[in-house]
């Protein structure tokens, strides 16, 4: 419950950062949006509603049991997919910032592009692969051996 409370708190800060409410309630607070811009308030606002679905998420964990190995799957799958998505868009933005690094003679951002960001795509496979099967294992639906 303290999530989705803190999430909705995340969210109308980042929706008063849009909107200049420092200006607007006369509060002796700096004005945030020019250093954060459109980019770091969208990310406030994903951030404060992943908070709200995982708060929410929990809830209904928490109250259903007959059907808790197919939400627990489905929350390790949205989870993995949420990680996918930071590493495809997240590492094409630090691209620029990175580049004024020399690694092994190319500049960092290409290096990670190229080097790191594939290793870590594989090595969140094996993690998503290691927690699928402790989920199947503690709700005794995995392959069942003879």
């Amino acid at each position: 419950m303290i999530e989705i409370a803190f999430g909705i708190l995340v969210i109308a800060s980042a929706i008063g950062i849009l909107m200049g409410a420092a200006d607007t309630l006369m509060l002796p607070l700096p004005d945030l949006f020019p250093i954060i811009g459109f980019t770091g308030t969208a990310v406030i606002i994903a951030s404060g509603l992943l908070m709200v679905a995982h708060g929410a998420y929990r809830r209904v964990r928490d109250k259903r049991t007959g059907g808790r190995h197919a939400l627990r799957s489905a929350g390790l799958a949205t989870a993995m997919a949420l990680l996918i998505a930071l590493f495809a868009y997240v590492a094409p933005l630090l691209v620029e910032p990175l580049n004024l690094l020399r690694i092994g003679g190319f500049p960092g951002g290409f290096y990670i592009a190229a080097q790191v960001v594939p290793i870590a795509l594989v090595i969140l496979a094996f993690v998503a692969a290691s927690r699928q099967d402790a989920i199947d294992s503690e709700e005794n639906a995995g392959e069942r051996r003879k």
